[in-house]
């Protein structure tokens, strides 16, 4: 009932999903390893790379940060998000107007 209707913005999810026992609708998962408008052929899709490679940032440097990890992946799907919502109009609709994901999605 956690994500119920809520959009989830991760980088490789499958593994959280399957750890947590969840299984949100496809339509509503915005996983930034999967999606084909952020690399190139040939290009890496680790977040790090990733993140590198699109804002010339460097994360992950000695400790795992998860909250750092989140930020950019946030931080990848928003410099994205009109090209990919076109796709699932119907995932945007379904964010509560009252959600912390919908003040951040929509203020972009």
């Amino acid at each position: 009932r956690l994500l119920d209707g809520r959009v989830v913005v991760g980088h490789s999810l499958a593994h959280d999903f399957k750890v947590l026992g969840l299984s949100p609708p496809s339509a509503l998962i915005r996983d930034t390893a999967a999606c084909g408008l952020l690399r190139q052929l040939g290009q890496g899709r680790s977040l790090k790379a990733l993140t590198e490679h699109h804002f010339g940032k460097r994360i992950q440097d000695g400790v795992h940060c998860s909250v750092e990890d989140a930020r950019a992946a946030l931080q990848l799907y928003k410099s994205v998000q009109d090209k990919w919502d076109e796709t699932c109009p119907v995932a945007i609709e379904a964010i509560p107007e009252h959600s912390f994901l919908a003040a951040h999605l929509r203020a972009a």
